[in-house]
């Protein structure tokens, strides 16, 4: 699932479109053990804040039952955006 957002609060609505397609699905998340995350950017670089703030709403939509692997990267297409890739 892949979520992509710009301006303030970025990380937040990045975050919320990319685990949209999952609440859909609310038996997929259920049972979930780990989740890979991609978040990537460019001119705006994530800053913790950003990362506790996407860790924190993975954790409380999953019930702190996944193991959350991110890795964060660098895309130079993004300009000040943030896109962040879910995959279960």
């Amino acid at each position: 699932m892949l979520g992509i957002a710009s301006g303030s609060k970025r990380a937040k609505k990045a975050i919320i479109l990319a685990f949209l397609p999952l609440l859909i699905y609310d038996k997929v998340i259920e049972n979930v053990k780990s989740v890979l995350l991609l978040v990537s950017s460019n001119t705006i670089e994530i800053n913790i804040d950003e990362v506790g703030l996407i860790n924190d709403y993975i954790q409380e939509k999953l019930e702190c039952k996944a193991t959350i692997t991110m890795i964060v990267g660098e895309d130079e297409n993004l300009d000040d955006s943030l896109s962040i890739t879910i995959i279960l």
